[in-house]
């Protein structure tokens, strides 16, 4: 008597589900690994830029941040002169139409 052969058995067999949890697991350690990269880079230059500030000293930074506000005032001054003038400009045009419409018409009895 023969004996029959063994089954071949298939070393691995997945299903579909089970592909997509693969994919979902490799996802979700993907992200995290560049989300700890991004932050890594992100402390790392400011820390370096903490550490410039410090060396170029504080008042610096504050001198940058007066003139920066002074530009601003500067720029809000100039458009309020200027806002100030059209204005002038267009009570006279008004002035000058009512002064226009309300002389009587002359020829007309």
């Amino acid at each position: 008597m023969t004996s029959p052969a063994p089954p071949r058995r298939r070393w691995f067999r997945f299903s579909l589900r089970d592909l997509f949890w693969l994919v979902l697991v490799c996802a979700v350690l993907l992200g995290w690994w560049v989300d700890r990269k991004v932050l890594g880079r992100y402390f790392r230059d400011r820390v370096e830029a903490e550490r410039q500030f410090i060396k170029e000293g504080f008042q610096r930074d504050f001198d940058s941040k007066r003139d920066l506000y002074e530009m601003q005032i500067k720029s809000w001054e100039n458009k309020a002169e200027l806002l100030s003038r059209e204005s002038q400009k267009i009570a006279e045009e008004l002035d000058q139409l009512r002064s226009s419409q309300s002389e009587p018409k002359r020829g007309s009895n």
